[in-house]
Order: structure tokens, then sequence, then C-alpha cells
């Protein structure tokens, strides 16, 4: 089985259509999504029809968090927040309704899926534990493989039950070889709105049959992304951050 992995997609229609183009490319059995499918982007119902057209189960992310909570915009920057109340604005009832829906985290496939960190926060990034503290977290997992985004950046940390290795994907070296005796937290990056001087959207396929994975990276037009953020009021900066 292949499973597409996506998150962050953040309302880029456009780098999403790309994904779902290069997926359809490929033999995918199933897709998930790690959650923040909303905000800096232009197009959050476009996002949320497409998750729902192809049926891609998704679990919360902390932008839909915090249209549904608003306690949860004091973990956001003036900027962020922003770029959530325009989103906000244009949220049909629709939408609203689909942000209800997502839990906080997914176990399937013998693999536990959650947008920050396990073994299901939404907020916490995975660059703020300590290397105690990530021992303990990937220690207790039930699961091989905990899958997460939130960071917008490509990465694995796997553990031999004595110590961690932390490792970056990138183009060079998009495919990984799982060892089935250890565990793994993997960052799939992320499709819409990147933080690693690399425009291009980013996602991971877990082959389970081969048993690795390969971080995939597609071209879009995210000229046009940019120019509809800009007609938007959502912040310049994340329209730069396409570029």
């Amino acid at each position: 089985m292949r499973i597409a992995i996506l998150s962050d997609i953040h309302s880029n229609a456009e780098a999403f259509n790309a994904v779902l183009l290069d997926i359809d490319s490929l033999d995918v059995s199933t897709m998930i999504s790690l959650g923040d499918n909303i905000g800096y982007g232009p197009d959050p119902n476009e996002v949320i029809h497409m998750l729902q057209e192809h049926h891609i189960h998704s679990v919360i992310g902390n932008h839909e968090i915090a249209i549904l909570d608003k306690r949860f915009l004091a973990l956001f920057n003036n900027s962020a927040r922003v770029a959530l109340k325009v989103t906000e604005a244009m949220l049909t009832k629709n939408s609203l309704e689909y942000l209800k829906t997502l839990q906080h985290s997914y176990v399937n496939f013998g693999f536990r899926f959650v947008h920050g960190f396990p073994p299901e926060s939404v907020v916490i990034y995975l660059f703020q534990k300590s290397e105690p503290q990530l021992i303990k977290a990937i220690s207790r997992l039930q699961e091989s493989i905990c899958f997460v985004g939130h960071t917008h950046q490509l990465g694995m940390i796997s553990w031999d039950e004595q110590t961690i290795d932390r490792r970056r994907l990138n183009p060079s070296e998009n495919i990984i070889e799982i060892n089935t005796t250890q565990k793994y937290i993997i960052n799939v990056g992320s499709v819409g709105q990147p933080r690693d001087l690399n425009n291009k959207a980013k996602y991971v396929i877990m082959d389970t049959d081969k048993n690795y994975i390969e971080a995939r990276f597609v071209e879009y037009d995210y000229q046009t992304t940019v120019n509809k953020i800009l007609k938007t009021g959502i912040p310049i900066q994340y329209a730069n951050f396409l570029l």
C-alpha cells in the first residue's frame, strides 16, 4: 500500500491541485491530511471542497482550531491573527461545519497522524522538544510511525531504543528506507506555505510494502496564488513565502 500524507495546505488551491495531480500519477491507495488546510492563503473553501471531493481524511490543525475556539488565537502572532480573521470571513457554512468534524489525531494502517506532536497535540512544534522529551514521547507510541506537520519543514526523527537520530528530507535524498525495528516521527512538510527556502509543494508517500518513505517536491503556479493573496487583505509576508 502507498499512502500520501499531506499537511499545511493553507488555502493554497494551486499547490494542492498540483499535488493531487502528482498523486494521481502514482499508485496511491489513500490520502491523509495533517491539518492546517486553511489559513494564510486565498482559497479556504476551495481547499476544503477538494478534501471532501477526494475523500481525504484530515485531522485538525492549529488554524482550524483557532477558528472554532478563539482562546487559541493567543498562540498566534499579530500577522497570523489578521490572516485568520480574513480566512474566517471567507468561510462558508459548509466549510465551518466541516471544521467541526475534525479530530485531534487519527490512527490507521499501524500509524498515527497528528498535526503537531504525538500523541495528539495540535499546537506543539517538533523543534520545541528536547532529546529526553522526544525519547519519552516516541517510546510511548503504540504505533511504529507518527506523521506530523506544523513546522512546514520536511524531516525525520528515528529511535532505536538507544539513540535519537534527526535528519532532513531534501530533493537529493528524498527516499529513505524504514527500519521496522525502530520508531519514527516524520514531518511531511507543507503543501502550500513553505518555510524551507524551497517554494515547491511538499508531501510524503509511505510505501508499506517496500518499507520506505518518499518526499515529493511538486512545482505549481505559485504566482497565481501570490496575486490572489495580495487582493485579500492577508499580510503580504504570506505571499512572499511562496516566492
